[in-house]
């Protein structure tokens, strides 16, 4: 077993004025081998970085960085049955970025509280979980990119609050990708909402689901495969309603569709081409566009306006 630890900086300091504990501090670990475990703590210091690279199989890193003027955390993992964990609270800036190759891969983000948060899972191959929680924040970003294997990959975005950005592109087989930027009615009511979600799978048994609450948001799902089913819900929370676009394409062979959008200045978009298509679009309110193209065998549309 290989351990190497440049510097693991535990800077708890009991007073937030301490300016003296408050430092920069920069935490590296790589390790190689199998059935290793690293658990990595950054806490109240002006900057934390730390990195994280594993090669073998088993092996488990967890990163928590809180408190900090700067929080960095990046993971790299090469081998089978990984799990990766970074946890961020209440930072200025806020980056996470966790890299996994080979099978059965576990990848969480957590982010709480944080003033800008960026966040962003790969994963290579086959069996994969990719999870990215950002909540209670300011700007948030977050990636989640899966390639590749002929077995499952899961990639979940749950964002909180608004201005939020979720982009999800998965390749391979028996795909599911879910978003959900709903948040809280408080924020979307007080800033409307203005998030954009995107959807890109490409390969057999697609599923995608956005969920969107308030105004001014956009998603956009774009499926190629077999079994595809999307599924974009934009309500309206209070006085925050209307000006949101959703568009779904859909090519090959059992697809559904289904929008629904609730408020005003609505523009829904459902495009599918292939074999036993059903899309239907319900729009609740005034001044709404919704299109629907469907190009071959069993096609069933139902749109509803009112």
């Amino acid at each position: 077993m290989k351990f190497n630890l440049s510097v693991l900086a535990l800077g708890i300091t009991l007073a937030f004025g301490a300016s003296s504990a408050m430092a920069e501090n920069i935490a590296t670990v790589n390790q190689g081998g199998s059935n290793q475990m690293s658990h990595v703590d950054q806490l109240h210091n002006w900057d934390g970085s730390a990195r994280v690279d594993q090669f073998g199989s088993n092996n488990v890193s967890e990163i928590d960085q809180s408190f900090n003027g700067t929080a960095s955390a990046t993971v790299y993992q090469d081998g089978y049955f990984t799990d990766a964990y970074v946890l961020q609270k209440f930072n200025y800036d806020a980056s996470a970025t966790i890299n996994q190759y080979a099978r059965f891969h576990d990848a969480s983000i957590e982010q709480v509280g944080n003033l800008d948060a960026t966040a962003s899972i790969t994963q290579y191959g086959e069996n994969n979980d990719g999870t990215i929680k950002q909540t209670y924040g300011g700007r948030q970003v977050a990636t989640i990119l899966q390639v590749g294997g002929s077995e499952r990959n899961e990639a979940t975005i749950t964002q909180g609050k608004y201005n939020n950005s979720a982009d999800v592109t998965q390749a391979g087989k028996n795909n599911t990708a879910t978003v959900d930027q709903r948040g809280t009615d408080f924020w979307a009511a007080l800033f409307g909402a203005k998030n954009d979600a995107t959807v890109n799978q490409s390969g057999h048994d697609l599923v995608a689901d956005i969920d969107q609450v308030g105004a001014y948001n956009l998603a956009s799902v774009t499926q190629t495969g077999d079994r595809n089913t999307a599924l974009v819900n934009q309500e309206r929370s209070g006085y925050a309603s209307g000006l949101n676009e959703a568009f779904v394409n859909q090519s090959g062979s059992k697809n559904l569709a289904d929008i629904r959008q609730d408020g005003a200045n609505l523009y829904a978009s459902t495009t599918q081409s292939g074999s036993n298509n059903y899309a239907s679009t319900i729009q609740t309110g005034s001044n709404n566009t919704a299109y629907t193209t469907q190009s071959g065998y069993n096609q069933t549309s139902y749109i509803t306006q009112h």
